[in-house]
């Protein structure tokens, strides 16, 4: 079964073109153009991963990345966004996201980016539902999913 993909950006001719990126690589994907689309499809279908871009009508992606997080919502989240500042990107990986993409960008590199996060074949980081506490230890040092750092021994 291919990994369920969800697309939320308003700009329809970039939703477009990462669809057909990611359905070339074999996904699933829902796209939408809308927060409120977007959030009717987080609350009822199974996904494996989100790409959000930040700036919405309606809900914007910050609001939508938190909303799904309370949901439940444990899959990775990239963020796809023209909002290229430094509090942007800490804000979005503060709420949540696991990535974050600035436009203009390569739409390879995004695929890129995607396939480990799905457990592809080229996975060099673990799923994020295999660590209770989203830590992992890699020999001396322990990597948390979401942060911008690591740690150096033991890892608490």
């Amino acid at each position: 079964m291919a990994d369920r993909i969800l697309i939320v950006d308003d700009e329809r001719e970039i939703s477009d073109l990462v669809e057909v990126y990611l359905k070339n690589e074999g996904f699933e994907v829902c796209k939408f153009y809308t927060a409120q689309e977007a959030w009717d499809c987080i609350q009822s279908t199974p996904l494996d991963l989100a790409i959000l871009d930040l700036m919405l009508p309606g809900m914007d992606g910050f609001a939508l990345c938190r909303s799904l997080r309370e949901l439940g919502g444990n899959y990775p989240v990239i963020m796809l966004t023209a909002k290229d500042g430094e509090m942007d990107k800490i804000t979005g990986l503060t709420l949540g996201a696991d990535d974050y993409v600035t436009k203009p960008f390569r739409p390879l590199e995004l695929v890129a980016r995607v396939k480990p996060s799905c457990g592809g074949t080229n996975a060099t980081i673990p799923p994020r539902h295999s660590s209770p506490t989203g830590c992992w230890p890699a020999g001396s040092w322990s990597w948390t999913r979401g942060r911008t750092s690591a740690c150096w021994g033991t890892g608490s």
